[in-house]
Protein backbone atom coordinates (compact mmCIF):
# COMPACT_ATOMS: atom_id res chain seq x y z
CA UNK A 1 0.00 0.00 0.00
CA UNK A 2 3.31 2.56 0.29
CA UNK A 3 4.15 1.95 -2.70
CA UNK A 4 0.86 3.13 -4.21
CA UNK A 5 1.64 6.49 -2.90
CA UNK A 6 4.88 6.98 -4.88
CA UNK A 7 2.81 8.43 -8.09
CA UNK A 8 2.07 11.03 -5.65
CA UNK A 9 5.28 12.00 -4.41
CA UNK A 10 6.92 11.81 -8.38
CA UNK A 11 4.19 13.72 -9.65
CA UNK A 12 4.43 16.20 -7.48
CA UNK A 13 8.28 16.74 -7.87
CA UNK A 14 7.49 16.95 -11.68
CA UNK A 15 4.99 19.50 -11.45
CA UNK A 16 7.93 21.22 -9.53
CA UNK A 17 10.24 20.87 -12.29
CA UNK A 18 7.80 21.64 -14.98
CA UNK A 19 6.90 25.38 -12.68
CA UNK A 20 9.80 26.02 -12.99
CA UNK A 21 10.72 25.38 -16.52
CA UNK A 22 8.04 27.26 -17.39
CA UNK A 23 8.87 30.36 -15.08
CA UNK A 24 12.47 30.29 -17.04
CA UNK A 25 10.44 30.37 -20.45
CA UNK A 26 8.32 33.16 -19.24
CA UNK A 27 11.31 35.27 -17.76
CA UNK A 28 12.79 35.02 -21.35
CA UNK A 29 9.70 36.15 -23.10
CA UNK A 30 8.96 39.20 -20.46
CA UNK A 31 12.82 40.37 -20.58
CA UNK A 32 12.73 40.27 -24.42
CA UNK A 33 9.38 43.45 -23.48
CA UNK A 34 6.52 41.14 -24.30
CA UNK A 35 3.92 39.12 -22.60
CA UNK A 36 2.52 39.79 -18.85
CA UNK A 37 4.27 38.93 -15.87
CA UNK A 38 3.51 35.68 -14.11
CA UNK A 39 3.44 34.65 -10.24
CA UNK A 40 4.66 30.62 -10.58
CA UNK A 41 4.58 30.59 -6.70
CA UNK A 42 0.83 28.68 -6.39
CA UNK A 43 1.90 26.01 -8.64
CA UNK A 44 4.96 25.62 -6.82
CA UNK A 45 3.39 24.99 -4.13
CA UNK A 46 0.68 22.28 -5.57
CA UNK A 47 3.90 20.52 -6.38
CA UNK A 48 5.08 20.30 -3.33
CA UNK A 49 2.02 19.89 -1.28
CA UNK A 50 0.88 16.85 -4.15
CA UNK A 51 4.53 15.49 -2.79
CA UNK A 52 3.61 16.09 0.92
CA UNK A 53 0.30 14.17 0.63
CA UNK A 54 1.63 11.45 -0.99
CA UNK A 55 4.25 11.15 1.53
CA UNK A 56 1.65 11.93 4.47
CA UNK A 57 -1.03 9.04 2.92
CA UNK A 58 2.09 6.66 2.96
CA UNK A 59 2.22 7.05 6.64
CA UNK A 60 -0.80 6.41 7.39
CA UNK A 61 -0.64 3.57 4.93
CA UNK A 62 2.53 2.06 7.18
CA UNK A 63 0.63 3.08 11.18
CA UNK A 64 -3.29 3.38 10.35
CA UNK A 65 -4.45 5.22 13.19
CA UNK A 66 -6.31 8.76 14.43
CA UNK A 67 -3.52 10.64 14.44
CA UNK A 68 -1.80 9.48 11.68
CA UNK A 69 -5.42 9.74 9.53
CA UNK A 70 -5.67 13.54 10.34
CA UNK A 71 -2.29 14.51 9.12
CA UNK A 72 -2.87 13.32 5.97
CA UNK A 73 -6.48 14.56 5.87
CA UNK A 74 -5.00 17.69 6.86
CA UNK A 75 -2.61 18.55 3.58
CA UNK A 76 -5.17 17.02 1.59
CA UNK A 77 -7.24 19.99 2.68
CA UNK A 78 -4.52 22.52 2.15
CA UNK A 79 -4.47 21.82 -1.04
CA UNK A 80 -7.75 22.02 -2.04
CA UNK A 81 -7.84 25.31 -0.34
CA UNK A 82 -4.76 26.24 -2.83
CA UNK A 83 -6.61 25.06 -5.50
CA UNK A 84 -9.68 27.77 -4.65
CA UNK A 85 -7.32 30.21 -4.50
CA UNK A 86 -5.77 29.43 -7.69
CA UNK A 87 -9.30 29.65 -9.48
CA UNK A 88 -10.24 32.61 -7.45
CA UNK A 89 -6.41 34.42 -8.77
CA UNK A 90 -7.25 33.38 -12.49
CA UNK A 91 -10.10 35.69 -11.92
CA UNK A 92 -8.60 38.35 -10.31
CA UNK A 93 -4.75 38.22 -10.77
CA UNK A 94 -4.26 40.63 -7.60
CA UNK A 95 -4.88 37.67 -5.32
CA UNK A 96 -1.38 36.30 -4.96
CA UNK A 97 -1.02 38.47 -1.36
CA UNK A 98 -3.79 36.64 0.22
CA UNK A 99 -0.82 33.23 -0.02
CA UNK A 100 -1.13 32.14 3.36
CA UNK A 101 -4.95 32.65 4.19
CA UNK A 102 -5.80 28.92 3.25
CA UNK A 103 -3.09 27.37 5.75
CA UNK A 104 -4.59 29.71 8.48
CA UNK A 105 -7.91 28.95 7.87
CA UNK A 106 -7.73 25.12 7.59
CA UNK A 107 -5.35 25.30 10.61
CA UNK A 108 -8.11 27.44 12.56
CA UNK A 109 -10.95 24.88 11.41
CA UNK A 110 -8.45 21.95 12.70
CA UNK A 111 -8.31 23.14 15.98
CA UNK A 112 -11.94 24.07 16.36
CA UNK A 113 -12.44 20.89 15.24
CA UNK A 114 -10.13 18.66 17.76
CA UNK A 115 -11.76 21.32 20.92
CA UNK A 116 -15.69 19.72 19.86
Amino acid sequence: RVFSNLPYIVSGICFCALAYIKRKTMDIINKSGRGVRHDFSLLYVFGFLTAVVGIASAIYHVCPNQSTSRIDIFFIEILLAYYSLKVHQSRSPDITRLFYAPVAVVSILNVIQRMA
